[in-house]
């Protein structure tokens, strides 16, 4: 710079986070490349996926062992209560055309 300032030099947490990562990356590249990788993360979905449902399912028992509506029951209403709503809908449209 012309008028004597040094140019912004980058913090120190930066310098180190670009240093660790220059270092690490081709590494975890690599790793992340390799098939038992990739199998360990499909391993991991289905867990995951079979750990929610597991969970879905034993609270729905318990609202329904208290007598309470569960989160499906819930959804099943709203969507039979937006089924009325348009069939009223529907049906508000064409009293116009009976008149």
């Amino acid at each position: 710079m012309s008028d004597g300032r040094k140019p912004p030099t980058a913090p120190l947490w930066r310098i180190v986070f670009d240093a660790v990562e220059r270092e690490s990356a081709p590494r975890l590249e690599a790793l992340t490349r390799r098939e038992e990788f990739a199998r360990l993360i499909a391993y991991t979905t289905r867990f995951e996926a079979t750990m929610r449902r597991d969970g879905a399912r034993r609270l729905q028992r318990f609202w329904h062992f208290w007598n309470l509506p569960a989160y499906t029951d819930i959804r099943t209403y709203a969507e039979r209560l937006a089924a009325v709503e348009r069939q009223l809908r529907d049906l508000a449209e064409r009293l116009p055309e009976r008149e």
